[in-house]
């Protein structure tokens, strides 16, 4: 299958100069409550601040606030994984490499980067002491509900990643459009009901995922 990849901290950066050209405003800060009003949320920063909004949307990574306090639910799982930018090219230069070893408790991959690479495994696995060291955590597993009221979750916020490939940027980036297009119309029900019937939602693949974890290499 043929592709290309895309250098995410660039695309970022584009999505974010766009977003203030159109009027959005950009507050370095995080959020530590959430509490829904008549009227909205009222939004309480780590700097002591606080603010109404009519709507939230939660993109706030694998141990989201916003699912915490507003939806109470979980993914079925989070896995630690640990990443390293290196100065060599990847053992296969033109390809994308996933490796998945030891009854599925090895996921490694190993991606061109630059002039270089990028590779990374789930925390403990990783062979390499070399390079730009950094860490995260997959979500797999989606939660049910991931709309309602006025709030809702995208990407690593609500779980939508991949249980087989854990691959989770194109995901996030078509539920953050469908999310705000729901906004646009004035009912978020419409993300949920976009969620449910997507192919991608299938319960079959987090039922493969495990399946494959009870496999010997």
């Amino acid at each position: 299958m043929n592709g290309f990849i895309i250098d995410r901290v660039k695309v970022i950066e584009r999505l974010r100069k766009g977003a203030e050209t159109n009027g959005a405003t950009f507050i370095n800060s995080s959020a530590t409550n959430i509490a829904k009003l008549d009227s909205g949320y009222e939004i309480t920063l780590r700097s002591g601040k606080s603010f109404v909004a009519k709507y939230v949307l939660g993109a706030d990574g694998a141990f989201s606030t916003v699912r915490k306090q507003l939806f109470h639910n979980k993914p079925d799982k989070i896995i630690p994984v640990e990443m390293r930018v290196l100065d060599k090219q990847p053992e296969n230069p033109n390809s994308i490499c996933f490796k998945l070893k030891g009854k599925g408790k090895y996921y490694s991959w190993d991606f061109p980067y630059g002039s270089g690479s990028s590779v990374g495994a789930i925390r403990g696995c990783l062979d390499s002491s070399e390079g730009v060291h950094g860490a995260r955590f997959i979500p797999i597993g989606y939660p049910d509900v991931i709309a309602k009221d006025n709030a809702a979750l995208i990407g690593d916020a609500a779980g939508l990643v991949n249980p087989l490939s854990f691959g989770g940027l194109r995901i996030a980036f078509d539920s953050a459009k469908h999310a705000s297009d729901a906004i646009v119309k004035g009912d978020l029900s419409q993300y949920q009901r976009w969620w449910d019937k997507s192919p991608l939602s299938d319960k079959r693949f987090m039922k493969l995922s495990k399946t494959f974890a009870g496999y010997d290499d």
